[in-house]
């Protein structure tokens, strides 16, 4: 009777030789003292669709429309030098940041019947060459940030210290397979990436509008760990990202003739890659892309000569949107 039993003990012992799933952690925990080089890219390009418009509630011909294209485009450049403070639970407790190179472009061009236009402006930060501190108060869990040297101090206002983007880490150990939802926080950061960072064309103020886009954001944000693998003789752990977010806002503008209401929706459909260094416990890279649809409607109000109009004009968008982060040793 006992004989017969061996071969199932033996297979019994057999499974704890065998190879079984790796469990690993993904934290932050950057050593005090080290200082890194980060460098975030965004680029964004939209192309006019369709384009409708009524006037005091009278549709006017479509072909009114016809042969008229719309490309707008936006692009920044951010290259910041942190260095690591005393660590908190999960965090810095300061991080000291370097604002090196603050750069972008916003463009428009049009075409149609009635002639071609084409713009292309510089932006520019007022925080470029200023250094910051952030420092996290535990009473009110959150950072104070304090120029280190001088500087214009409503800059500081809406700055974000996590240009680690530690809201796609999971909560604790993973296997290679698991997967999370991140709050859409985790998405914002990568979209604004150091906060607000005043970088705008010339003239240009933060609006209504901007503020909106920023507080309505929403979506689903899905994480996946793939493992780990060596990237330029690093160790990193892979998070597969996916992004399904949407936002809308409206402002209102003065011009010549009259008010303008201006209402903007955006949906984001987005995939990439986040890679974390595990021995040095902070970002190394970021890659996410896909495809952005807009709709922009402008409702203006203005004296049309013989009393006041209401035109509505409404314009649909598709495009593409691109992120990218590097962090290297400064």
């Amino acid at each position: 009777m006992i004989a017969p039993l061996r071969p199932l003990y033996l297979s019994a012992a057999l499974l704890f030789l065998l190879p079984g799933a790796t469990v690993d952690q993904v934290t932050f925990h950057a050593e005090e003292g080290t200082s890194v080089q980060r460098t975030f890219d965004f680029s964004l390009s939209m192309e006019l669709q369709s384009m409708s418009m009524t006037v005091n509630d009278q549709e006017v011909p479509s072909d009114h429309f016809d042969g008229v294209e719309m490309k707008i485009t936006d692009s920044q450049h951010v290259v910041v030098t942190d260095e690591y403070g005393a660590l908190g639970d999960g965090r810095p407790a300061k991080l000291t940041r370097s604002f090196d190179e603050l750069t972008g472009k916003s463009g428009e061009s049009q075409s149609g019947p009635m002639g071609d236009s084409d713009t292309d402006q510089d932006k520019s930060s007022g925080l470029e060459g200023t250094t910051v501190v952030f420092t996290w108060d535990d009473e009110a869990e959150a950072y104070d940030a304090a120029f280190q040297d001088d500087g214009d101090e409503d800059l500081l206002a809406d700055l974000v210290e996590d240009m680690d983007l530690r809201g796609f880490l999971p909560d604790g150990d993973v296997e290679e397979g698991d997967a999370w939802d991140a709050d859409i926080d985790a998405f914002k950061r990568l979209l604004e990436a150091g906060g607000d960072l005043d970088l705008r064309t010339e003239d240009e103020q933060r609006s209504e509008l901007q503020d909106q886009l920023s507080e309505n954001l929403e979506g689903d944000v899905r994480v996946t760990y793939a493992g780990t693998r060596e990237e330029d003789g690093v160790r990193v752990a892979v998070l597969k990202l996916e992004v399904s977010a949407s936002t809308e806002g409206s402002g209102t503008q003065d011009g010549p003739r009259g008010e303008t209401e201006q209402t903007v929706t955006m949906e984001f459909d987005l995939e990439g890659e986040l890679l974390w260094a595990v021995e040095a416990g902070h970002l190394q890279s970021v890659e996410l892309s896909g495809g952005l649809d807009s709709v922009l409607e402008n409702h203006s109000t203005f004296d049309g000569g013989q009393g006041p109009m209401e035109a509505v004009q409404t314009m649909t968008f598709e495009g593409e949107v691109d992120f990218t982060a590097a962090v290297a040793d400064a």
